[in-house]
């Protein structure tokens, strides 16, 4: 990242009280910045973000109809605004939210009423740290990205020299550990977890993940009981819900991991992850409708596909044989023409061969070369 790159010039002011974001939009007037856009709506607010390319948020905690809690979490859940400097403002945050704020990454709050002078400092000292970030923030911020493409091993090394670092190490351990998680290598997530956690107690991250890979150990019970841990000090935390929702679906309670999807839901009404792990849980449930419906805007098709693939290779290795071909069928209907449903294809058609229907087997795998001709594994099938 460059230091044009970090040059902040473009901020959004959230509030539904349009004195106080007049307030704020004149203060940065007099810092000489100009690119301003505000809001009244945090939902609107969600796709300006984009569209404008914002680079700093200043924000009500108190928003209607969603609440300042939801709003930050839908902001840090995407990979690309992750890091975008945040300032908090309020007139009555509680010290379990202003707990939460932290742990979500943002440190500058500023109470209301507040002094002109004060806020103005407060925004530069925010640019200023932005624009002469750290070395070791570089790298966790190159880290993230390499592992949102999925290149792993240079996530690891890109992250190496951070793991002992002070300040950053609990956040390069977990962002090691999400590394580990996606390689499906459980146990050394597990390590970088239990390590980022003894330095940095209750760090939520690293909870919700930790009990995720507990979960993948087969140590439901003890992913279960972090979880609602978790849920009980921030109960406005959605990834926790929806993390509590897919660990009861892995320890086969079914009804609990509704309930929990529920909660999600009712806590962020319009948030799509919920739909999608939700989804994934009744497709693995075999209710396809149901998945179909809550599946309708996927967008991480290629996690997707892996997802479904490993759900019927499950049935297929148990013999399961009528139940995987309809769940492979059901995937191919779910993700219809997306890229990625190749390994689909294939596999259907072994499967169909596996149970000795020969003339369908060798019709998918025709239709999967037609599809992909270079798929030579088809071919050779």
């Amino acid at each position: 990242m460059t230091l044009a790159d970090r040059t902040i010039t473009r901020f959004m002011i959230l509030d539904n009280n349009q004195d106080n974001a007049l307030k704020f939009r004149v203060l940065l007037g007099k810092l000489q910045f100009q690119s301003i856009t505000l809001s009244n709506d945090p939902e609107e607010a969600l796709g300006l973000i984009e569209a404008k390319r914002i680079q700093f948020i200043i924000a009500a905690w108190e928003l209607s109809p969603m609440p300042g809690t939801i709003f930050v979490q839908r902001v840090k859940s995407k990979e690309q605004y992750h890091h975008i400097p945040f300032i908090i403002y309020s007139t009555q945050i509680t010290k379990q939210e202003l707990q939460f704020i932290k742990h979500m990454g943002i440190e500058n709050i500023l109470p209301l009423p507040f002094e002109e002078d004060e806020a103005m400092q407060l925004i530069s000292h925010v640019i200023t740290e932005e624009e002469k970030i750290d070395p070791s923030e570089l790298r966790i911020r190159e880290a993230k990205k390499l592992r949102a493409d999925r290149h792993f091993p240079q996530a690891h090394e890109v992250i190496k020299p951070v793991l002992a670092t002070p300040t950053f190490k609990h956040r390069a351990l977990t962002l090691d550990a999400q590394v580990y998680f996606e390689e499906e290598n459980y146990q050394e997530a597990h390590r970088s977890l239990e390590a980022a956690l003894a330095d940095t107690k209750d760090f939520h991250p690293a909870s919700l993940l930790l009990a995720r890979t507990q979960s993948k150990l087969g140590k439901h019970s003890e992913a279960i009981k972090l979880l609602q841990n978790v849920t009980l000090v921030a109960p406005y935390n959605v990834q926790a819900l929806v993390s509590l929702g897919v660990t009861f679906g892995e320890a086969d309670l079914p009804e609990k991991a509704r309930e929990a999807f529920a909660q999600a839901r009712t806590t962020d009404p319009t948030n799509k992850t919920v739909d999608v792990e939700e989804g994934k849980f009744e497709f693995k449930q075999g209710n396809f409708q149901a998945a179909m419906k809550l599946l309708n805007e996927v967008e991480d098709v290629e996690q997707m596909a892996r997802d479904f693939n490993n759900v019927a290779v499950g049935l297929v290795s148990k013999n399961q044989l009528d139940q995987a071909i309809l769940t492979y069928e059901a995937a191919l209907k779910i993700l219809k023409n997306q890229e990625l449903t190749t390994i689909l294809s294939y596999n259907l058609g072994l499967a169909w061969r596996k149970k000795g229907e020969l003339a369908k087997a060798f019709n998918m795998l025709a239709n999967c070369l037609q599809h992909n001709p270079d798929y030579e594994k088809a071919y050779g099938a």
